[in-house]
């Protein structure tokens, strides 16, 4: 297989399950029974038609601007998911039902930021977290040490940011991604042993 083959391989091994995955959300929510309101089907359906595109779109755009101007822009788009997943706590922004804040809602629009915050966590490790052998890591080992510790730190603050609202599900991928994301990054398994007892603690 050639090199130039390898790219679009390795996307569709992402892209086909996500689409798939996605599609039958959708069909889903189309079939359900109109058990609490007229529109409650169509409703579900239309926001994983949306999240299908916008997901699409932004898939899109990840490719054309590629793998390492992404990373070097991680720490920026961290924060920026951070904030968005803070600002469910912010009253009039933030949305509570059935015991949990974890939407919000800004004039028409509403959603949930929990995606937008594992993601960007998993940039985050992934530029942070790297040694220098796998070509992402800039820095000396030390500085690379010093990175990745900071990086595991903003990780576990992410899954207690879901934890506070509580969204246990979000934390417990958040916690997943952040060891997937090292042993991908080519960590070796005695430094994934600390890090993967620190998040069962957690």
């Amino acid at each position: 297989m050639s090199r130039r083959a390898l790219p679009v391989l390795n996307v569709l091994l992402v892209a086909a399950p996500a689409a798939a995955l996605g599609a039958l959300g959708v069909v889903v929510a189309a079939a359900q029974l109109r058990a609490t309101g007229a529109h409650v089907p169509a409703h579900f359906a239309s926001r994983g038609v949306f999240a299908l595109v916008f997901g699409a779109l932004l898939a899109i755009a990840s490719v054309q601007v590629g793998p390492r101007r992404l990373l070097r822009a991680a720490p920026v788009l961290f924060a920026c998911a951070l904030l968005a997943s803070l600002s469910v706590f912010v009253p009039g922004v933030g949305v509570h039902a059935a015991g949990a804040t974890r939407w919000v809602r800004v004039g028409p629009f509403s959603g949930d930021p929990a995606p937008l915050l594992v993601a960007a966590t998993a940039m985050l490790v992934a530029a942070w977290g790297a040694p220098a052998a796998a070509g992402l890591a800039t820095s000396t080992s030390t500085g690379t040490r010093a990175r990745r510790a900071l990086a595991l730190g903003l990780g576990a603050g992410a899954a207690l940011t879901f934890v506070a609202q509580p969204d246990f599900s979000a934390a417990a991928i958040t916690a997943v991604v952040v060891l997937a994301t090292l042993a991908g990054a080519g960590v070796e398994g005695r430094r994934l042993a600390p890090a993967a007892a620190a998040t069962l603690l957690l």
